[in-house]
């Protein structure tokens, strides 16, 4: 069974580099083509209208060919997810008041042969972390295929707040996804307090100070006030 420490074969990398950017995309877009969420494979990138407000993460293996990869946009100007997917009505209210506080994970996509539970602790550890460092991605929601719900659930400890209903997509992309919330902030006082081999994990390697007080007092948590369930 995959466990969050037997990780070592991976190594998960923030891209800045456009061409890189550009492979990371390509592999997402043939994965979403042979898992049959992708109904046509594209014949070239088109252009991604988010781009600039994004931040792409891939998992590499030693011979830093692609395992896995999802972006991270801000919602400065908007959030993609909301062009295609109804968030219940008090919930999109919440949203577009903390919306500096506000981003979307997505493009998210795992190698045919890359252990997905381990792929996914590594970059939600990679996402929670982007979270405490950047005031802008303090709240993170996302558009995910239900089966997938459960394991973040188990992965993350804490239960994802569902935020709108499930919606079938029909046309070029197939399948059904439901809208969540995880709210970084709960997710670190939840390792920290109750989940010691989850907070070793999210600790690993990290080099900034996460103490007690430093949660506690965040400016992180003021804007997930808005967010109590």
């Amino acid at each position: 069974m995959d466990t969050v420490t037997d990780l070592s074969e991976l190594a998960p990398r923030v891209v800045f580099d456009r061409a890189e950017i550009d492979r990371l995309r390509l592999f997402q877009i043939n994965r979403y083509f042979e898992s049959g969420i992708l109904v046509e494979l594209p014949k070239m990138l088109a252009p991604d209208p988010s781009i600039e407000l994004s931040t792409y993460f891939g998992l590499y293996n030693h011979d830093d060919e692609i395992q896995a990869t999802a972006r991270i946009v801000r919602a400065a100007a908007g959030l993609p997810m909301l062009e295609h997917h109804p968030i219940f009505p008090d919930m999109l209210g919440r949203l577009q008041a903390a919306k500096d506080s506000v981003a979307e994970i997505s493009r998210l996509a795992v190698g045919t042969d890359t252990p997905h539970y381990r792929a996914l602790a590594l970059l939600s550890r990679e996402f929670l972390r982007f979270g405490l460092k950047n005031q802008h991605a303090t709240v993170l929601v996302a558009a995910v295929e239900k089966p997938l719900v459960r394991i973040l659930n188990h992965l993350l400890g804490v239960p994802l707040h569902v935020i709108g209903p499930s919606i079938h997509y029909s046309g070029d992309y197939r399948g059904e996804c439901v809208p969540i919330l995880i709210d970084t902030v709960e997710c670190l006082n939840n390792f920290r307090l109750h989940k010691s081999r989850r907070w070793e994990f999210f600790m690993d390697g990290l080099v900034i100070d996460l103490t007690d007080a430093q949660l506690a007092t965040s400016n992180t948590a003021n804007p997930l006030e808005r967010f109590a369930f």
